[in-house]
């Protein structure tokens, strides 16, 4: 049953929620893997030895790189319910790159009264909020570094918590929910809407136009 829309804010424009098994997606790719790696050996001739070609999983790549082991440490601390929040306003996927010159015209009062463009965000359910609070420090630093890493600051605001690093990227947690954004002011925009109860939630269109629908879900746009 869908729990995003108690964190996701109110003037959410397009949102995509699906239950995923992460699990066996992940035993998947890896029996994946494994025949991959059995057909590119390919056939030998007898008495002919040949090197295996080298072959690098990009599932052993990442969890190389962010030195985890996703199976034992990182799955068991998410949950199966993710949400992804497009504003279709400023960005459409589907669509050109729009102009930039609307944004370097000079700023007027009614520009001023216009609601400040947002980025895309992911929202992930977690099982394990504190776990997966000790783990993001280490995915920081094995995506980006040390240095980036040391640049992360936290703050505080009821019971959520709001980490951004540089203003590049940022990420919260609300509820049992994991939000991240590449845009600093959008993850704040999800908290600020969270305290305030200004939620899809506790909006009485989206709960009009949703509460037909059955309460378990495998995806709902």
């Amino acid at each position: 049953s869908p729990e995003s829309p108690k964190v996701l804010p109110a003037d959410s424009e397009l949102v995509v929620t699906v239950a995923l098994d992460l699990e066996a997606m992940y035993a998947r790719v890896g029996a994946v893997e494994q025949m991959d790696e059995f057909v590119t050996t390919g056939y030998r001739e007898p008495g002919v030895h040949v090197a295996p070609p080298e072959i690098v999983s990009p599932l052993k790549t990442i969890e190389r790189m962010l030195k985890i082991n996703a199976k034992e440490e990182l799955l068991p601390l998410l949950g199966s319910e993710i949400s992804i929040s497009l504003p279709v306003a400023e960005f459409n996927p589907f669509g050109p790159p729009r102009s930039m010159t609307h944004i370097q015209k000079k700023d007027t009062d009614q520009d001023k009264d216009k609601p400040t463009p947002r980025s895309p965000f992911i929202v992930i359910s977690l099982r394990d909020k504190e776990g997966m609070r000790r783990m993001m420090p280490r995915l920081l630093e094995g995506f980006a570094g040390k240095a980036a890493a040391a640049l992360a600051q936290a703050e505080r605001r009821e019971d959520t918590e709001l980490v951004s690093i540089g203003g590049v990227f940022s990420y919260a947690f609300v509820e049992n929910f994991l939000v991240l954004s590449g845009d600093a002011a959008t993850t704040r925009h999800v908290v600020d809407s969270y305290v305030k109860g200004e939620t899809l939630s506790a909006d009485s269109h989206f709960k009009n136009y949703t509460r037909w629908q059955p309460l378990q879900l495998h995806g709902r746009v």
